[in-house]
């Protein structure tokens, strides 16, 4: 058995998905609800980025057309909850415009890639979750778990291509979502919880070699869902 193949093993015998802690889970299956709600999630947390969603559907925020003709006042308002309000509503409103009678179910990639706002983490987390193409996006948490265990490193790219391997495409969604809860309740950036971590026995990082010392222990800085909205395409 590979080391993907035992953490997904364990991974689905100790981790029980609650899809509304995710920010993905409140949005509709209509595809520009679905793409908002990932971009909101960029340099926040889940909780923060569900609070923005609602605002933006309690006020009819929720098309490409209602974006574009809102004005910005209350754009970040209702985008407030999420932290860089006005950053977010500029974001919007050029993604708003770039996709307006566009079919984003039909788009690969590369092409959602081209839309304001929308780098390869934001990409493959919509194609995933539309049922679009099984990718395996990989935020702050997901780099930080693999890279402990050992089982992917590298830039996104890098760490994509292995974890596309290392995993079935009918288990991605499930994996991708339960590295995430393993990084949110063990293996946090700063003091990890490596005793109580299910994972624990496949991990390098809680099981280091003899000859290693923990200053050699990969060490990352604490952050949030993502850093598209920093200026790097997520």
């Amino acid at each position: 058995m590979s080391k993907a193949e035992r953490v997904l093993q364990i991974l689905k015998s100790s981790i029980k998905l609650d899809h509304k802690r995710f920010v993905v889970g409140h949005a509709r299956r209509d595809p520009f609800e679905a793409l908002v709600a990932i971009v909101l999630s960029q340099n926040t947390n889940d909780r923060n980025a569900i609070r923005a969603l609602e605002a933006l559907r309690e006020r009819g925020l929720l098309t490409p057309e209602a974006i574009e003709e809102a004005e910005f006042t209350v754009l970040e308002e209702a985008l407030r909850p999420a932290g860089m309000h006005r950053q977010r509503a500029r974001r919007l409103k050029e993604l708003a415009v770039a996709v307006k009678d566009k079919d984003l179910l039909s788009m690969g990639r590369e092409e959602l890639m081209a839309l304001p706002g929308v780098g390869p983490k934001t990409a493959d987390v919509f194609l995933s979750f539309m049922g679009l193409s099984p990718e395996f996006p990989i935020d702050t948490h997901v780099r930080r778990v693999v890279s402990r265990l050992s089982l992917a490193k590298g830039d996104y790219e890098s760490m994509r291509r292995v974890l596309l391997r290392a995993f079935p495409p009918d288990e991605r969604v499930f994996a991708h979502l339960a590295l995430i809860e393993v990084g949110r309740r063990w293996c946090r950036p700063r003091n990890p919880r490596c005793g109580e971590c299910p994972l624990r026995e496949v991990c390098e990082y809680a099981n280091p070699p003899q000859s290693s010392s923990s200053s050699s222990r990969i060490s990352t800085p604490a952050s949030h869902h993502g850093g598209e909205l920093k200026g790097s395409q997520d």
